[in-house]
């Protein structure tokens, strides 16, 4: 199955990192830019799983889905 990078951050996090302060759930490191791989047989199904596994309600912004030659 194909490999896909995702690079995805929190935007909740990164916002109260900036006041110096830290997220009740997520550690701090969320604030930059995380790139994780993900299986998926297609681009459009990799970026699906991304906003599956890392939701916009909860602040996850998914910057981008680059397949992994």
């Amino acid at each position: 199955m194909p490999r896909f990078e995702i690079a995805v951050y929190n935007a909740e996090v990164a916002n109260i990192v900036s006041r110096g302060e830290h997220h009740k759930r997520y550690d701090d490191g969320w604030a930059e830019t995380r790139y994780v791989e993900i299986n998926a047989p297609s681009l459009n199904e990799a970026h699906l799983r991304a906003q599956s596994k890392y939701p916009t309600s909860a602040g996850f912004i998914v910057q981008s889905v680059t397949p992994v030659e």
